[in-house]
């Protein structure tokens, strides 16, 4: 993983995006810069105090039974995947392929693969490392851009990790595959965090939300996924039970799915899981949270 930036230092690389995005206005850069630096002492010192959470152990990988299965891998950062719970079986993977199941009626075989910095720096690595189970893969979830955040990277260093690592993908993957790109959570809504930090966080992501849509343009394969709002009604306020993490999992897998369904892109032209193009009418919006 490259060196993180001092702090401010994102602000030395400002793009098309961050000028439009603050409107130029003289009093915005330091405000960002007062919150970056505390914010950039609070990560650090999360960072060293992360003996707590809470990760799966098991085999980061399972199956949904079922008819005509498809194949879905999870890449990303681990802390936005399975933080929280014990068991692969309830991370947004496990709840993903049972969302998938809900939805067309078939199976899912599963897995999970997480960047080893949990930087967007790491993707293309790590799609390397798993070519050949990309290359038999029906759908990819790419869930990254917390750590990111905290660490202040650029907008530009931000496009260039992802463009490489979609790029990466899209010359394994098989040629009817599909990737969605999970849109970063709004930080501002991190309680866990002052709200000169949340300010910072908050800023970063809506700043490379906005660059991921526009990155997408140019593959048209893949789809950006919204944060569910449903789920940022309220401050993010970590907690040690499990169903806090599992609503949230949850959610935001019917989120993913829903949009992967609309996007029309996981069949081939030739019609194989057509199924997936006008899924039965088995998925009920109302029915209670798993």
């Amino acid at each position: 993983m490259p060196p993180p930036q001092r702090a401010g230092a994102a602000f030395d690389e400002r793009s098309d995006d961050e000028a439009h995005m603050t409107n130029g206005s003289p009093a915005a850069k330091p405000l960002r810069l007062a919150a970056t630096a505390v914010h950039w002492v609070e990560f650090f010192f999360r960072r060293a105090d992360r003996s707590g959470d809470i990760y799966p152990d098991d085999e980061p990988h399972g199956q949904v039974p079922g008819v005509d299965p498809d194949r879905i891998m999870v890449m990303g950062e681990r802390g936005e995947i399975s933080l929280g719970v014990v068991t692969h079986e309830l991370s947004i993977a496990g709840y993903t392929a049972r969302e998938h199941h809900q939805r067309t009626g078939r199976g899912c075989a599963w897995s999970v693969a997480t960047l080893p910095g949990d930087s967007i720096d790491d993707g293309r690595v790590l799609v390397g490392r798993h070519a050949g189970d990309i290359a038999k893969t029906d759908l990819v979830v790419v869930l990254a851009g917390i750590s990111d955040c905290l660490t202040l990277t650029s907008a530009a260093r931000w496009h260039r990790g992802l463009d490489e690592m979609l790029t990466a993908l899209f010359e394994h993957l098989p040629l009817d595959a599909h990737v969605a790109v999970a849109e970063i959570p709004p930080l501002e809504n991190a309680g866990s965090l002052s709200r000169s930090a949340r300010l910072a966080a908050g800023y970063r992501s809506t700043l490379l939300n906005h660059r991921t849509r526009k990155l997408l343009r140019s593959h048209p394969r893949a789809t950006a996924v919204p944060f569910p709002p449903e789920l940022t009604d309220r401050l993010w306020v970590p907690q040690s039970q499990q169903e806090r993490y599992t609503r949230t999992y949850s959610l935001w897998s019917r989120s993913l799915m829903a949009a992967c369904l609309e996007a029309r892109e996981l069949v081939s032209s030739s019609g194989r899981h057509s199924s997936l193009r006008n899924p039965p009418p088995v998925h009920d919006p109302d029915r209670e949270v798993r």
